[in-house]
C-alpha cells in the first residue's frame, strides 16, 4: 500500500524549510554574527599575549621560566593543544604538551584556525617565532564541519520549530475544518451513502467530501481536502479525455445551472474503469450567488455493462433475425421449386394430361424434385446437429482412395452431363489407411466436389491428394475448378450458414448454402480445416485436410488413377480362413442364425447356435467357445443379463453384441454388460468375417473358388415385387429367404392380433425382429417401417402404429422370395384374398402331426390357465399363457399362439371381461386344431381371429 503524509505533517516541513531558507539568507547577508571569526581574532590575541608575557625569558638562562610561563598558558586554556618556542634556525627551544605529534607543517607563513604562529624579533632582526596547535572551532557533536558554523544553528532552528509548528497546526486546521461545522449525525449520514459526494469552493477545490468517495480513488478523507476535483483522469464515456472546462461542476460553477445524468469513467484505485452518472448543483452563499457546488457520482458501472451486452445481444438477435429472414426466403425458394414440380406434375398425371410417354418423363422429375427435398432436410439436420454439439466422429480404419472412388462414381454422371472432365492425381505417395470418419470424408468430398460441378460450365473439375509433412500427419485433398469463382470479398463470408457469393448465385444454381458450412465444421471435428481460394471469373480451390492417426505400420501408395490398384484386387480375391474354432451365435432370429451359421461355416468354423440368451449361457457354460455373438433383445433371457451372467461365471470368450439398434448409447450399454464390440443388424459380412478373423487370428488366403456360372444376378424391384438381395442361385441363401418369408407371414398375424390388443411389449418384440432380419436376409425394406413401429409402441401411439403396420403390409405382399417363380407366401393377416383356395395336402399334413405332439400337453396346460382365471390369479395366468404361446410357436400351430398372447395381454390388465370372450374363441379354436378340423377353417380364409374382442369392447355376444 502506498505510504501517504497527512496535510498537517506536509504542511509543518514547509514551514521548517522557509524558516532555514529565511535565516540562510540572514546570514549571507551578514545579519547573523560570524563565530568563526571572533574565534580567529581571540586565537591571535592570545598569541599575542603570551609573546608579550614571555618577551623578558626568550634568553637561554631563563628558558626555565618561559617554559612555565607557557606551561600556565596552556594549561588554562582548553582549546590550546600544545605550544611551542622555536629558535630561526628551525631548533626547538622548548615543548609544552605534545606539540611535536600535534602540529602540522605548513607552507604558508599564513596562520589557520587551528596552527597559529607568531614571530619573535631581536631588535630589528626575527629570532625565532611561538607555535600554538588549538582544536578545531567548528567541531559540533563529534562531527567536522567545514564551514560556518550555520550548520548547528539551522538543525536547531529546524526540528525545534518543526514540533512545534505541528503541534500548533493541529489546532489551527481543526478549528478551520469545514467539517467541523457539519453536525456528527449529518456527517454520519453522509459518510453512509453509496454515493460519493463531493463539495467543491469557487476555485473547484474539494472542501468537503464522503468515504464512498475517498475509497473509491484510494485516499485519506483528509488528503482530498484542498484538492481540485479536475485533477483525477476523468473520461467521456467512449474513453476519450474531457477538458477541465466541459466538466460538470465547470459548467454549473460558470452558468449556475444543475447538470445532471452526465456520464464520467474514472479508474478506481484498483484500477478498474467505473463509469458514474454526475449530478451538480450550486450551493448558494448569500442571496442569489452560489459559493460552489455539490456532486453526487452515481456507480453505474453494472448498468452500463448491462446496457452494452443488451446492445450486443440486440444486435446478435437483429443478425439472427436478418439470417432467419434470410433463411426463410431462400428455403421458400428451395421448397416451392421443387414442390410446384411435384405438385403440378403430380396434378397433371391425376388429370390424364400428355402424351403417351410423357407420364414416365413426369414421373422422373417428380423423383428428382423429391430427391432435391430430402437433400435439402438432411442439410438441415446437420447443421443442428452441429450448433447442437450432438455430431459425434467415429475413428475407425478407412482407405481416403477407395472414399474418393465412391465420390467420382455418383458424380461422375452429372459431370459427364455438362461435358466437363472430372479428373484425380496424387501429388505425394500416400497412406493405403488412414484413421478417421469415412462417412465425414464421403459427405465432405461429396459437397466439395459437387459444388465444383455444380459452379462449372467449361473446363473441368480436378481433385489432388497428397500427405502433408506435418506432425501430427495430415491429408490433403484440394477440389481445383475452372468455374465462375468467387471474389475476394464475398470469399470471406463464403463458410457462413445459409451464405452464398450473391442472390443471383442461388437464383441461378439453387442451393440453400448450408454444405460448405457443415463441411467445414465436420473437418475442425476431425482435426483439420477447409479453405478456400478463389478469383471471379477464374475458378476456385477449395482445399480439404484432416488428421490420418498412426500411419507408421501403412503403406503408402502412389496411385495414378482411381482404377483399382493391385493391392485392392489382391484384397479382393482373399478370403478368411480359420482351423474350425468353435463360435457360438445367439439369436431370437431364424434367419438371422442360419445366415450367420452359414457365412461362417463356410471359412471353416464350427458353429452351435442357441434360440434365446438362457440356452446360450447354459451351452457357453457347458462348454468352451472361442468366440460368442450374442444377440441383445431376446425371449426368456436378453443379451445382456446373458452377457453378465457369463462375465460372473468368469467366462472371458470375447461376446460380440449383434443388434439392431444403432442409436447412440446402446454400443456403451453393450460393453457395460461385458460385449467386447458391437456389430448392428443387417449384418455387414465383410465387417463380420474382419471381426471374426481379428479375434481368431485368421489367415487371409486367396481364394481357390471362382464365382459360379449359376449364379443369378438379383433382378431389379419393381413396383410389383420385391425380391431379396442376398445372391440367388445359392440354396444355402435361397433356404434363408423362403424360412423368412413363412415365418413373416406367421409374425404379421402375431402383429395384427397384440395390435388389435393394444399388446404393445408383443408389438416392439415383433418390429424389433422384422428391423434386424429383413435387412439381413436382403429385404430392406422392412427396416423402415419396422423401426417407425417399435418406435412408436414404445410410445404407445395406435394412430401411427397402424400407418407403420399398413406399410409393412404393403411390402409384405410384393415379397417373392424365389424371383423365377411365384411368391411362397402363405396368405398373411393383412392381406388374405378370401377367394384363394385352401393350404395344400402337406401343409395340412404338417399341422396334423403338429397337433399329435401338441395333444398329450394341451388339456392340462389349457385346464391349468382355466384355474387360475376362476381363481382371479391374473399374474400366474399371464405366466402359463405366455408359456403356452412360445410351445405352440415351435410346433407351427396357427393362430394359437396368438389367442395365448391376448389372454396373456388381457390378464395382465386384470381386464376378466375380455378374458371370457377370448377364453370362448380360444377354446374353440383349440377344440378344432384337437379334432383335425383345420381344413374347414383354414379354406375359410380368415380365422376367428378376425372375431377377437379388442380391449373395452363390448363381450355380451361373446358368452
Amino acid at each position: 500500500m502506498k505510504f501517504k503524509l497527512s496535510t498537517r505533517f506536509r504542511v509543518a516541513v514547509g514551514q521548517v524549510g522557509l524558516l532555514t531558507s529565511l535565516l540562510l539568507l540572514a546570514v549571507l547577508l551578514g545579519l547573523v554574527p560570524d563565530r568563526q571569526s571572533e574565534i580567529r581574532h581571540g586565537r591571535a590575541v592570545l598569541a599575542e599575549a603570551i609573546v608579550i608575557k614571555a618577551t623578558p625569558y626568550f634568553t637561554p638562562a631563563e628558558s626555565q621560566n618561559l617554559q612555565s610561563v607557557i606551561k600556565v598558558f596552556v594549561e588554562r586554556n582548553d582549546a590550546l593543544l600544545s605550544a611551542a618556542v622555536k629558535r630561526q634556525d628551525k631548533t626547538t627551544l622548548l615543548n609544552v604538551g605534545e606539540h611535536r605529534g600535534n602540529w602540522t607543517p605548513m607552507n604558508t607563513e599564513y596562520s589557520s584556525n587551528t596552527q597559529v604562529r607568531v614571530p619573535i624579533y631581536s631588535g630589528d632582526e626575527r629570532w625565532g617565532q611561538l607555535e600554538l596547535r588549538f582544536k578545531p572551532a567548528d567541531e559540533f557533536l563529534g562531527f567536522n564541519f567545514s564551514q560556518a558554523q550555520i550548520v548547528p544553528l539551522t538543525l536547531f532552528l529546524a526540528c525545534s520549530s518543526f514540533f512545534v509548528f505541528y503541534l500548533y497546526l493541529g489546532k489551527m486546521l481543526k478549528a478551520l475544518d469545514p467539517t467541523s461545522a457539519i453536525p456528527p449525525r449529518v456527517r454520519s449520514a453522509f459518510d453512509t451513502l453509496a454515493e460519493g459526494l463531493m463539495v467543491v469552493d469557487l476555485s473547484g477545490q474539494i472542501v468537503l467530501v464522503n468515504e464512498a468517495f475517498a475509497d473509491l480513488v484510494g485516499e485519506e478523507f483528509n488528503d482530498l481536502i484542498g484538492k481540485k476535483a479536475s485533477e483525477f483522469a476523468w473520461e467521456a464515456p467512449d474513453g476519450s479525455s474531457i477538458s477541465k472546462q466541459d466538466l460538470p461542476w465547470s459548467q454549473c460553477l460558470k452558468t449556475g445551472e444543475a447538470q445532471r445524468n452526465v456520464e464520467l469513467q474514472l479508474l478506481d484505485h484498483r484500477k478498474e474503469k467505473r463509469t458514474f452518472s454526475a449530478n451538480c448543483t450550486a450551493v448558494m452563499s448569500s442571496g442569489t450567488k452560489h459559493g460552489g457546488v455539490l456532486i453526487g457520482l452515481d456507480d453505474v458501472t453494472q448498468l452500463e455493462e448491462k446496457k452494452k451486452e443488451l446492445g450486443v445481444a440486440k444486435d446478435a438477435a437483429e443478425a439472427a433475425n436478418q439470417a432467419k429472414s434470410d433463411f426463410l426466403a431462400n428455403m421458400s425458394h428451395e421448397i416451392r421449386t421443387p414442390m410446384n414440380a411435384i405438385l403440378g406434375f403430380t396434378d397433371v398425371l391425376r388429370r390424364g394430361y400428355g402424351k403417351q410417354n410423357d407420364p414416365k418423363k413426369y414421373l422422373n422429375t417428380i423423383h428428382s424434385s423429391g430427391k432435391h427435398l430430402l437433400d435439402l432436410i438432411n442439410d438441415i439436420l446437420d447443421l443442428s446437429k452441429v450448433e447442437a454439439g450432438k455430431v459425434e466422429i467415429e475413428n475407425t480404419p478407412c482407405q481416403p482412395i477407395q472414399i474418393i472412388r465412391d465420390v467420382f462414381h455418383v458424380l461422375s454422371g452429372k459431370a459427364a452431363e455438362k461435358s466437363i472432365q472430372l479428373d484425380f492425381n496424387s501429388a505425394t505417395p500416400i497412406p493405403e489407411t488412414i484413421i478417421s470418419d469415412p462417412q465425414r470424408i464421403r459427405q465432405i468430398l461429396t459437397n466439395l466436389v459437387g459444388n465444383a460441378i455444380k459452379f462449372t460450365s467449361e473446363g473441368g473439375v480436378r481433385v489432388t491428394i497428397s500427405l502433408l509433412d506435418s506432425e501430427p500427419s495430415q491429408l490433403q485433398i484440394q477440389v481445383r475448378d475452372s468455374g465462375i469463382g468467387i471474389s475476394k470479398t464475398q470469399l470471406d463470408n463464403i463458410f457462413d450458414p445459409f451464405a452464398q457469393a450473391d442472390t443471383s448465385v442461388t437464383r441461378q444454381f439453387g442451393g440453400t448454402g448450408l454444405g460448405l458450412t457443415i463441411s467445414k465444421n465436420f473437418a475442425e471435428l476431425m482435426n483439420g480445416d477447409i479453405l478456400a481460394e478463389s478469383e471471379k471469373g477464374e475458378g476456385s480451390t477449395f482445399t480439404f485436410t484432416t488428421a490420418t492417426g498412426d500411419i507408421s505400420q501403412t503403406t503408402l501408395i502412389q496411385p495414378l488413377g482411381l482404377e483399382e490398384t493391385e493391392t485392392e484386387q489382391a484384397n479382393d480375391s482373399m478370403v478368411w480362413q480359420f482351423k474350425g474354432e468353435r463360435v457360438l451365435v445367439v439369436d431370437d432370429g431364424k434367419e438371422n442364425l442360419d445366415l450367420v451359421r452359414l457365412l461362417l461355416e463356410e471359412v471353416n468354423l464350427h458353429v452351435t447356435t442357441a434360440e434365446d440368451g438362457q440356452i446360450g449361457f447354459d451351452k457357453a457354460i457347458q462348454n468352451p467357445f472361442d468366440l460368442i455373438f450374442m444377440d441383445m433383445q431376446m425371449p426368456v433371457m436378453d443379451g445382456y443379463t446373458a452377457t453378465r451372467m457369463l462375465r460372473t461365471h468368469k467366462v472371458t470368450t470375447p461376446i460380440y453384441a449383434l443388434t439392431a439398434h444403432a442409436m447412440q448409447g446402446f454400443e456403451k450399454g453393450c460393453r457395460e454388460a461385458g460385449c467386447t464390440g458391437y456389430l448392428t443388424k443387417p449384418i455387414d459380412i465383410d465387417k463380420l468375417l474382419d471381426t471374426v478373423g481379428n479375434e481368431l487370428n485368421g489367415q487371409r488366403v486367396k481364394s481357390d473358388k471362382e464365382t459360379p456360372t449359376h449364379l443369378r444376378a438379383n433382378p431389379a424391384q419393381t413396383d410389383s415385387r420385391i425380391v431379396s438381395t442376398l445372391p440367388q442361385g445359392i440354396p444355402e441363401f435361397d433356404s434363408i429367404v423362403k424360412s423368412f418369408a413363412i415365418r413373416l407371414n406367421e409374425e404379421l398375424e402375431k402383429l395384427e392380433i397384440a395390435i388389435r390388443n393394444r399388446d404393445f411389449k408383443q408389438i416392439e418384440h415383433t418390429a424389433h425382429w422384422l428391423k434386424g432380419s429383413g435387412g439381413t436376409v436382403g429385404f430392406n425394406q422392412f427396416t423402415d417401417p419396422a423401426k417407425r413401429l417399435e418406435y412408436y409402441s414404445k410410445q404407445q401411439d395406435t394412430d401411427e402404429m397402424a400407418m407403420a403396420f399398413e406399410e409393412i403390409l404393403e411390402i409384405s405382399r410384393k415379397i417373392q422370395p424365389d424371383p423365377n417363380g411365384g411368391s411362397d407366401l402363405p396368405p398373411s393377416t393383412g392381406s388374405v384374398d378370401p377367394t384363394k383356395e385352401s393350404p395344400n395336402p402337406a401343409q395340412e399334413q404338417s399341422l396334423h402331426s403338429a397337433t399329435k405332439q401338441f395333444l398329450p400337453d394341451a388339456h392340462a396346460q389349457i385346464k391349468l390357465m382355466l384355474d387360475a382365471w376362476q381363481q382371479k390369479n391374473y399374474g400366474k395366468l399371464n405366466r402359463l399363457a405366455i408359456e403356452f404361446a412360445t410351445e405352440t410357436e415351435h410346433l407351427g400351430i396357427p393362430l394359437l399362439p396368438a389367442y395365448s398372447r391376448a389372454l396373456a395381454g388381457f390378464a395382465e390388465q386384470n381386464n376378466n371381461d375380455e378374458i371370457h370372450a377370448t377364453f370362448l374363441q380360444f377354446c374353440t379354436w383349440a377344440e378344432k386344431v384337437e379334432t383335425g378340423k383345420l381344413e374347414q377353417l383354414l379354406s375359410a380364409g380368415t380365422f376367428p381371429v378376425l372375431a377377437l374382442p379388442m380391449p373395452g369392447s363390448p363381450t355380451a355376444n361373446l358368452h
